[in-house]
């Protein structure tokens, strides 16, 4: 079965092969710009009953260990 140039080894409704994710990265980095203007939105951001419940860390590296990534 061949589904938007995606290929199922095993008869599967086509539902499977045509779903979009959201979440799909590139190797492009983000711009600083970018970076900034969204900390700057979620910094003011509402929160609810003004509980400020969020947290925000910072990303300094990327190691990765076979086929796992860790964020530090």
């Amino acid at each position: 079965m061949n589904v938007n140039g995606r290929i199922a080894d095993y008869p599967i409704d086509p539902v499977f092969l045509e779903r979009w994710s959201p979440r799909a990265f590139t190797a492009e980095p983000t711009a600083e710009e970018m970076l900034l203007t969204m900390l700057e939105a979620a910094r003011r951001a509402a929160s609810s009953f003004n509980a400020q419940p969020g947290a925000l860390s910072t990303l300094c590296a990327i190691r990765r260990t076979g086929t796992h990534y860790w964020a530090f």
